[in-house]
């Protein structure tokens, strides 16, 4: 039979093109920012496969593809990531939008999240690229300076310190002033105990920074409400990282490595000054003195006790995680190493920290999530802010002395001059350094797991628990040549447990109908709940410095041991609703309850409601260089539950023994009716983009009203107790905000700028009625401060210094009515400046140059005072034995006439008392940041990307604040009194260098 050729040639031309579409094909383009210029470096990816290359210098690159292979996946660190369709085109080209600010960018604002475009709260956002290459042993030195209207300031230079942080103000006089802090949903725990000593731990010192993805700040009332009663005083959100499904596994390695100095000294006398200045008080106070009380000018030894305690720093980080995913799992195991010995002899932070974050798909419907990160932290201390620990004793000590013996060895004799002055304590600051010892051992560990599950497309129900275990130990030792250990030693040992947990439902639903119309609703319940117990125990008289562990202390000083809890329970809801992509409604609120207030008001309502107006989508709107114009406003209530657990219930103390039996007594008083501080807030703003992106930014104005202040209100004395909490008095704070970005040169040489800044004016509006005159009083604190209706929240109230009698040499003071006097009278304070600043910010240029990238932060406060403390000892003019700043020898002499510092008198007080004499101006600009990286991007095969980088930390301050640190607080964080310096260690000057690796 005849067989024709004709099927099987039909049969060919028919399997023809899935024989071409088989062989492999190659594709190819150029990925470029939306400016066209070239992104070397990016990553190209085969969507769900590891298979992938890098873009050249020049941006192209290319790419061999499989039969099955339709999406590319293309990444660029700080823009955002792109998918793209692979089509039958063999040249595809990728461009690529920066993260900053971009309006499509995700921004999470608690209980959900939105793009930035469709926000109707404030929000300030940073990401993981902006803290990648700053060294700091605590999280929150990263922040500073970066986030408008967030004011942090620093306790103290030390490794440990904790910071003190400020959302728009202060609101409270006797409540908290701190932010609340949420990391992947648990409220963390602020507890800490003070051991004293300057010794004050940052509660969030295990956190780690490489561990955060990015930190979003909330401000106003329609993104506060729904933290109800702990919202006042804003939110932090810490969101951690996390693996993507269908992401290839993508490896990190980091380390790096540097050194630290102080960044001032004190400029003290050296031991011939000293001796000078000596000789100058005696005879000023008694020309007749006695010749052995003066010493020999040309035979005084000279030690410089700072140089003996002050040491180059070492510093030493190291981090590696991995991510990615799968088409049912995502996961990022992570754990970082951090060692560091600080800039004083002794002092060092180690800690160790891991983190796994998984989630797993189950069907379509349910998934199911774990979180694990478990850290150590291990800190040996000598003190941050107090005259007596290491450095304050080094301040003070005398310089005319020698500090080792005749066989080199530190003394530990009570060090005598030549003229027989000594200290009150037997050592010496190297001794307080060698034989004082400080160790704090934190363990904490932070849980959540999380349910989800989608019975319908728009519907999703979660169910989310998180907790958090945080145990800390603390021992210390104080040798008996210490300033705390005379005369045998003494010894304190402290344990602390924190467990808290938080336990959120959420339901979720959200329907766009028509072209027109998105509903978007939140509706759920959080149960927060947080223990707190504590033991510690004191001792003295050791047997030998041989035994430094508190058992081995011969006499017991004290016991004291305490437990604390309380809890909330919260209904919350929120309604948005967008009308043509353009008009923008939201309506939030919070029922929220807690156990430490009265039980007639353990429950309060928080709402709040706020609107946007996205303006340039209007059709009318046809101006052409905006991009995007926005008008939003809001308004809510928020609450401030930070008063400590008890303030409200009646409590006994024991310890009142009659005739040997136990007894007790009244400590205070049930307070019922005892409610919420309540924050009515006020917010609008504008935002834009301008010229296709090259301006963008936001400006905005608050107002923001504190009233039934958390104060002590006086009642008769008939149950013993004096005062009793009530809700009095209002507080208002307000101000403008700004955040700019812009980029001020294109092409292969760029040059971007981002600042920001807010000014803030806070006024006390009323105050209690304390004596039941019906006038409102005054609140003094501390000897320093005033709390008064229509002045700031710790204005300086002082007695106004004069300066100095030209004739005699006499500090002179100022009476209220402006006349110079001699006499110095606290009935003559008056208010003298703030301590809050009344403008601050920061600003960020980054200059890059094909793959290199030099970044330069700045940051600044201004329109503030700072008062020291210990000026009333460093700058007496020698009224005491102790050594002074250098400033002294422009002391009062018939011959230096014209001066601010009166006469030197031995033992006797001219012009040493409380006044403005010791408050100072503490305006800065730091330059906090200057890092420069160099970046080898990927290559094809070998797909490593490597980032080199050299970074220093507070390399110039400019400023003239005569203290080591305007950027330093003596005064707890949660309070309201602020404003003073008293032995704060100045920041550390930090040098490193390092590399980071991806593939």
């Amino acid at each position: 039979m005849k067989k024709h050729p004709l099927p099987l040639l039909l049969a060919v031309m028919a399997l023809s093109p899935m024989f071409l579409f088989a062989q492999p094909k190659t594709i190819t383009g150029q990925v470029t920012d939306t400016f066209g210029d070239p992104l070397p470096g990016a990553t190209i990816l085969i969507n769900g496969s590891n298979r992938g290359t890098a873009s050249e210098e020049s941006g192209h690159y290319r790419l061999e593809l499989q039969p099955q292979d339709s999406v590319l996946f293309v990444n660029y660190l700080g823009y955002q990531s792109r998918e793209m369709a692979i089509e039958s085109s063999m040249q595809i080209n990728i461009v690529l939008r920066e993260n900053i600010r971009q309006l499509d960018e995700v921004v999470l604002w608690g209980y959900g999240q939105d793009r930035r475009r469709d926000l109707t709260g404030v929000v300030a956002s940073l990401g993981r690229k902006a803290i990648q290459s700053v060294s700091v042993p605590a999280f929150q030195g990263a922040l500073q300076g970066r986030l408008p209207g967030v004011d942090f300031t620093n306790a103290s230079g030390g490794l440990n310190a904790e910071p003190i942080i400020r959302i728009r103000g202060v609101s409270s006089v006797s409540a908290g002033n701190q932010p609340l802090i949420v990391i992947d949903g648990l409220a963390l725990s602020n507890e800490t105990t003070d051991r004293g000593y300057g010794y004050r731990t940052n509660p969030l010192l295990n956190l780690d920074l490489n561990d955060i993805e990015s930190v979003e700040v909330l401000k106003d009332p329609s993104t506060t409400a729904l933290y109800g009663a702990r919202g006042a005083n804003g939110v932090i959100l810490l969101t951690t990282r996390s693996g993507q499904f269908e992401r290839p596994p993508r490896i990190n390695i980091g380390y790096y490595a540097g050194f630290s100095e102080i960044s001032r000294r004190y400029d003290l006398l050296n031991g011939r000054e000293y001796a000078w200045l000596w000789n100058e008080a005696v005879r000023n106070a008694d020309p007749n003195s006695s010749s052995e009380l003066l010493y020999d000018l040309d035979n005084q030894p000279n030690t410089d006790w700072q140089n003996l305690i002050l040491q180059k720093g070492f510093l030493q980080e190291a981090t590696a995680g991995m991510s990615g995913g799968t088409p049912t799992t995502r996961y990022y195991f992570g754990g970082t190493y951090r060692d560091e010995a600080g800039f004083i002899l002794t002092t060092r932070l180690r800690r160790f920290s891991f983190r796994t974050n998984i989630e797993q798909r189950i069907g379509k419907r349910f998934r199911v999530g774990l979180l694990l990160s478990p850290s150590r932290t291990v800190d040996r201390r000598v003190g941050n802010q107090f005259i007596g620990s290491a450095y304050g004793i080094t301040s003070l000590f005398f310089p005319n002395v020698e500090a080792f013996d005749g066989n080199g060895n530190v003394r530990r004799d009570h060090i005598e001059t030549d003229i027989g002055i000594r200290f009150g304590f037997l050592g010496n600051p190297r001794v307080i350094v060698e034989d004082q010892e400080v160790w704090t051992i934190a363990n904490q560990v932070l849980f959540r797991g999380h349910l989800v599950y989608d019975p319908l497309p728009n519907l999703e129900l979660k169910t989310e628990f998180s907790a958090q275990l945080h145990q800390l130990e603390n021992e210390s030792y104080f040798g008996a040549t210490t300033f705390f250990g005379e005369p045998n030693g003494r010894a304190a040992s402290l344990n602390q447990q924190v467990t808290a947990y938080t336990w959120n439902n959420l339901a979720t639903y959200q329907t766009r109908w028509g072209e027109s119309h998105l509903l978007d609703v939140i509706l759920g319940t959080q149960l927060t709940h947080e223990a707190f117990n504590a033991t510690t125990f004191s001792v003295k008289d050791f047997p030998s410095s041989d035994f430094t562990t508190p058992v081995a202390g011969g006499h017991n000083t004290g016991w004291f041991s305490w437990d604390e809890e309380y809890v909330f329970l919260g209904y919350l809801g929120r309604l948005a609703y967008q009308y043509q992509d353009r008009y923008l409604f939201a309506l939030n609120a919070r029922y929220d309850g807690s156990s430490r207030f009265g039980a007639d008001n353990r429950y309060g309502f928080f709402p709040a409601v706020a609107a946007g107006w996205i303006v340039s989508d209007e059709p009318f709107f046809r101006v052409g260089w905006v991009d995007f114009l926005k008008l939003r406003g809001s308004v809510g209530l928020t609450g401030n539950a930070e008063i400590g657990n008890y303030a409200a219930r009646g409590l006994v103390g024991s310890g009142n023994n009659y005739n040997g039996q136990p007894g007790f007594h009244l400590q205070s008083i049930e307070s019922p009716d005892l409610s919420w501080e309540k924050n009515l807030q006020w917010d609008g703003a504008l935002e834009f983009s301008l010229w296709n992106g090259r301006l963008q930014g936001s400006l905005g104005y608050y107002l923001r009203d504190t009233k039934d202040l958390l104060l002590a209100a006086p009642v008769p004395a008939t149950n013993g107790i004096t005062v009793l909490n009530n809700n009095v008095g209002e507080i208002r704070n307000q101000g403008l905000e700004f955040d700019l970005s812009t980029t001020l040169l294109l092409g292969p040489f760029k040059w971007k700028v981002m600042i920001n800044g807010a000014t803030l004016r806070n006024e006390v509006r009323q105050l209690a009625d304390r004596d039941g005159d019906g006038v409102e009083e005054d609140i003094i604190a501390e000897g320093l401060f005033l709390f008064r209706p229509g002045e700031s929240v710790s204005s300086f109230f002082l007695v106004k210094y004069a300066g100095v009698d030209p004739d005699n040499g006499n500090a002179l003071f100022f009476d209220l009515e402006g006349n110079k006097t001699p006499n110095y009278s606290p009935s003559n304070r008056q208010v003298m400046g703030s301590a809050l600043p009344r403008f601050h910010g920061g600003m960020l240029h980054t200059f890059s140059y094909r793959r290199f990238e030099l970044s330069v932060f700045f940051q600044f406060k201004t329109g503030f005072q700072r008062y020291l403390l210990h000026g009333n000892i460093l700058e007496s003019n020698m009224s005491g034995i102790g050594n002074q700043l250098s400033t002294q020898l422009n002391a009062w002499r018939p011959d230096n006439r014209d001066t601010e510092v009166p006469q030197a008198r031995l033992y006797q007080s001219n012009g040493d008392q409380v006044s403005t004499r010791y408050l100072h101006n503490a305006d800065y600009l730091r330059l906090k940041t200057l890092t420069l990286a160099y970046t080898i991007p990927a290559r094809k095969a070998r797909l490593i990307q490597w980032r080199f980088f050299a970074s220093v930390q507070n390399l110039l301050t400019i400023t003239n604040f005569p203290g080591l640190d305007p950027d330093s607080e003596f005064y707890t964080a949660a309070s309201a009194t602020q404003g003073a310096v008293l032995a704060n260690l100045p920041a550390a000057r930090t040098f490193t260098c390092g590399v980071n690796l991806g593939f």
